[in-house]
């Protein structure tokens, strides 16, 4: 679920085109480039290493704007299912993402992938302990009960970074990644690199 900029063409003079209009002639503002739905969904499996392993994601994504300045949210909803007693198990996941042109070939970017808080359940252990018994001088079974929570909490990666456009489909970009758990921020300190190549 990332957000993707607008590829139109280009004119003689060398300004974008999207959509049968001159881009240089309007604002980067977001509504001029409208709005557009996409759905989709991934799904997968362990493989013949863990075939009882798989999950599945539909995701629905509402995009705003040009190829100068943009942004998309998306959600869906996420399970996984291990083969065990416990069943499929899901999540719902959300996005936001977007890009501005800052310079002809620099572009600031932001892309997230935020897992939002879930039910908390209850869970019951029981388990046997040998103990020993100082009234009949032996050691005796005794059972115990324990019940916790399981807490499903909020999540999010946070991806701000700046993409220098090298030419028609290539780009090359730089960022740094936040963490969101337990209430706190995090940065954390490793650069990213990402290289993009048309296909």
């Amino acid at each position: 679920m990332r957000t993707l900029a607008h590829d139109g063409g280009k004119d003689e003079d060398g300004d974008n085109e999207l959509l049968g209009h001159d881009e240089s002639e309007e604002c980067a503002g977001l509504p001029n480039g409208g709005a557009q739905l996409a759905l989709g969904g991934l799904a997968g499996t362990g493989s013949w290493g863990a075939p009882e392993w798989g999950g599945a994601l539909p995701f629905a994504a509402l995009s705003f704007g040009n190829r100068k300045a943009n942004i998309a949210l998306s959600a869906g909803y996420g399970a996984i299912w291990t083969g065990n007693s416990d069943g499929a198990q899901g999540r719902a996941l959300a996005s936001i993402a977007g890009m501005i042109k800052i310079a002809p070939n620099l572009s600031l970017v932001f892309d997230s992938f935020i897992l939002l808080p879930g039910q908390s359940t209850f869970r019951t252990n029981t388990y046997t302990n040998e103990e020993f018994n100082p009234m009949t001088q032996e050691f005796e079974p005794v059972q115990y009960t324990e019940t916790f929570e399981v807490k499903k909490r909020a999540f999010a990666l946070l991806i701000p970074g700046i993409r220098w456009h090298q030419s028609e489909g290539k780009a090359l970009q730089f960022g740094f990644t936040g963490v969101y758990m337990d209430d706190d921020l995090l940065p954390i300190p490793i650069p990213m690199v990402q290289w993009y190549r048309s296909i």
